[in-house]
C-alpha cells in the first residue's frame, strides 16, 4: 500500500527523538530532518544533518551499524526495531529504535525512525551482568571450599570407623554397655560418611544443572538422621512413614537443619508431620519442639510467630534451610506453636506425596 502522506510537521510535536530518511532510486541514504526531541537529546541540529548521508555525518563504523539497519527495514518492507550504541559528537547513547517504511509507486521511498533512549537501562544491564560474574567466582570458590571440607571430613571419619570395627573385633562384652558404644560410633560414622558422600554427588549434579526428582521414604531418611543427632535416644522424637517425590538431596539438607535446630533447643519432643493440605506440586513439612521458642529480637520487623513470616534471622541452619527452600521456589514460615510453646516452622518443598 501506498502512503504519500509525508508531512513532517507533526514529528517536532512529538516528546520522543525522530528523524527522517530518504531512500533515492539508486538505493542512495540521505537524512532529512530529526525533531526537537531528537535535537535536545543528541545535539544535532537540523542544518547539521539534512541532505547528508550517514557516511557524512557519522564516523565510519557507526555509518555502517546504521546503514545495515536501514537496509533491512527497506528490504522487508516491514517495521524494524532494534538496539544501537551510537558515539555521537556530544555523547553515547543507548537507543531503542524503530523504523517504520513509506512507499511511493511501490517502493520503500522514506523511512521514519523514532528512538527511545534506553542508555540507562543498558548500563543497569551491564552492572547486573558483572554482579552476576562476580557472585559466581565467589560460589564457585564457596563450592570448592565446601568441596574441600567434605572431603576432608571423609578421611577422619573413614579412620574412626576402622577403629571402632578393629575394637569390635574378639571384644570381650562384660555387658557394660561397652560394645553398644562402639556399635554405636560404627554405625554414626558409615550414616555420616554416606551423607557426605550424598551431598557431594548432589554438588555435581548442581554443576551439570540436573537434578532429578526421585521417591523419597520420610521414615528411613528422618530415622538416619535421628540416629546420627539423638543416637543414645535421649527425646521423644516423631516423623511421617510417608512417601514423597521430590528433590532428595535438597530435601536431605533442609531435614538435617530442621531436626538439628530443633533438638538443639527442645526440652524432650520434637515433631515432624507432614500438612495434608497442601496445593498441588507442593510439599509442607512441618517441624515442632517444645523448647524455649523465638526470642522476639530474632524476627525482622513485622514477623512474628504465626503470621508466616519470615523465619529468624539468626542461625546457620535455619538460614541454610531457608537459602535452599527459597532457591527452589519455596518458602519457609513461622506458625503457633504446636505444643503450647516453642517453635514450629513450617517448609514449603516442591514435590507430592508418591
Amino acid at each position: 500500500m501506498d502512503r504519500t502522506d509525508h508531512s513532517l510537521e507533526f514529528l517536532d510535536n512529538i516528546g520522543i527523538p525522530a528523524f527522517v530518511i530518504d531512500v533515492e532510486r539508486d538505493g542512495g541514504l540521505r537524512y532529512v530532518m530529526i525533531n526537537a526531541a531528537h535535537t535536545q537529546v543528541t545535539g544535532l541540529t537540523n542544518a547539521v544533518l539534512a541532505g547528508k548521508t550517514p557516511e557524512e555525518l557519522l564516523p565510519e563504523r557507526v555509518a555502517e551499524t546504521v546503514t545495515e539497519n536501514y537496509r533491512r527495514c527497506i528490504d522487508s518492507g516491514e517495521c524494524y526495531t532494534y538496539e544501537e550504541c551510537l558515539n555521537l559528537p556530544e555523547t553515547t547513547l543507548w537507543w531503542q529504535t524503530t523504523l517504520s517504511p513509506f512507499f511511493t509507486n511501490g517502493r520503500v521511498s522514506r523511512l521514519v525512525g523514532f528512538a527511545i533512549n534506553v542508555t540507562e537501562r543498558k548500563e543497569t544491564e551491564f552492572e547486573l551482568s558483572k554482579s552476576y560474574h562476580r557472585i559466581k567466582r565467589l560460589n564457585d570458590e564457596i563450592d570448592a571450599v565446601a568441596s574441600t571440607a567434605a572431603h576432608d571430613l571423609r578421611g577422619p571419619l573413614r579412620q574412626i570407623s576402622i577403629v571402632s570395627e578393629v575394637l569390635m573385633q574378639d571384644f570381650n562384652d562384660l555387658g557394660d554397655g561397652k560394645l553398644e558404644l562402639l556399635q554405636t560410633v560404627s554405625g554414626m560414622t558409615s550414616k555420616a560418611l554416606k551423607q557426605i558422600d550424598e551431598v557431594l554427588s548432589y554438588q555435581r549434579q548442581l554443576g551439570m544443572g540436573e537434578v532429578a526428582l526421585s521417591d523419597c521414604d520420610l521414615s528411613r531418611i528422618c530415622a538416619d538422621i535421628v540416629a546420627l543427632l539423638d543416637p543414645m535416644g535421649d527425646k521423644q522424637i516423631d516423623f511421617p512413614k510417608s512417601v514423597v517425590m521430590t528433590d532428595r538431596p535438597a530435601l536431605q539438607l533442609v531435614l538435617r537443619n530442621l531436626f538439628d535446630n530443633a533438638l538443639k533447643h527442645c526440652r524432650t519432643k520434637v515433631a515432624l508431620t507432614l500438612a495434608p493440605d497442601s496445593e498441588p506440586g507442593w510439599i509442607k513439612f512441618i517441624m515442632s519442639d517444645d523448647g524455649c521458642g523465638f526470642d522476639p529480637k530474632d524476627f525482622p520487623a513485622g514477623s512474628a510467630p504465626g503470621s508466616n513470616g519470615c523465619p529468624p534471622t539468626g542461625g546457620f541452619g535455619l538460614a541454610a534451610v531457608r537459602k535452599i527452600t527459597e532457591a527452589r521456589g519455596g518458602a519457609v514460615a513461622v506458625e503457633e506453636p504446636v505444643f503450647g510453646k516453642g517453635a514450629t516452622i513450617s517448609v514449603t518443598f516442591r514435590g507430592e506425596r508418591a
